[in-house]
């Protein structure tokens, strides 16, 4: 007995230094696995917490003002300014009279020479869709006007609006100057006469082309059209021959 007694005492004693370290190695590896879990290695604790970091940033503060009122309103779209009644005042010097050298030069048929004969009556039926004739001033010369005058006897089969474009050769080009809206009415201050202020220029010919009726009719009555100069407010005014 003597002989194993000490193998005996040697036993008892290593065996807390084999429990302690195995305590320690316990202790380090439950420390290990929980920071790895804690750090998103293991467990997708770091997947949930990047997720909801990267969700953070979108959230809109309650006081934040709705992207509705910060959008630039849109540009209010102007409305066309009405058209303005044809013009009133003294008859000028109507270029477009034979007694003063106008003629016609070319139109879709003769019955266009109504347009400047002097002759103020209701005129003669034409077809106004899309039609046009080219007049000329005394001696095939340039002639300088700033008015458009159209004769409407009465409320009737009247074109609806006018072009007037200008152009030194007959066969063109030719220059758009105005459109006019003409008024289905007898306008009693100018004896029906219905005047249009224009640029004020030089050509060799004029081209006037007519619009469909205000009811789409296509053929209406065309009587007399002037050009002129506006006559001064101390000028006398002229008179204009009537049949």
């Amino acid at each position: 007995m003597t002989d194993r007694e000490p193998a005996k005492t040697h036993w008892w004693h290593s065996a807390p230094v084999v429990l302690s370290a195995i305590a320690g190695l316990l202790t380090a590896i439950t420390g290990l696995v929980v920071g790895l879990h804690q750090a998103g290695v293991i467990g997708g604790g770091g997947a949930e917490r990047s997720a909801a970091a990267a969700a953070a940033p979108a959230a809109t503060p309650s006081t934040a003002t709705p992207a509705a009122t910060l959008a630039a309103p849109a540009p209010s779209v102007a409305a066309a300014p009405p058209s303005g009644p044809p013009l009133t005042g003294p008859p000028g010097r109507n270029l477009l009279s034979p007694q003063n050298g106008g003629r016609l030069v070319a139109a879709p048929t003769k019955a266009w020479s109504s347009a400047n004969d002097d002759v103020l009556a209701e005129g003669t039926t034409i077809t106004f869709l899309d039609a046009f004739a080219i007049f000329g001033f005394q001696d095939d010369r340039p002639a300088t006007f700033d008015r458009f005058g159209i004769l409407v006897p009465k409320a009737d089969e009247n074109p609806a609006t006018i072009e007037i474009a200008v152009g030194d050769a007959m066969t063109g080009p030719f220059r758009p100057l105005a459109k006019v809206q003409i008024l289905n009415l007898y306008v009693a201050a100018n004896d029906g006469w219905q005047y249009f202020d224009l640029p004020k220029t030089t050509a060799r010919y004029v081209r006037i082309t007519t619009s469909e009726r205000p009811d789409h009719g296509v053929m209406g009555y065309l009587s007399e059209l002037s050009l002129d100069e506006k006559p001064s407010l101390d000028e006398k005014p002229r008179t204009r021959s009537k049949d």
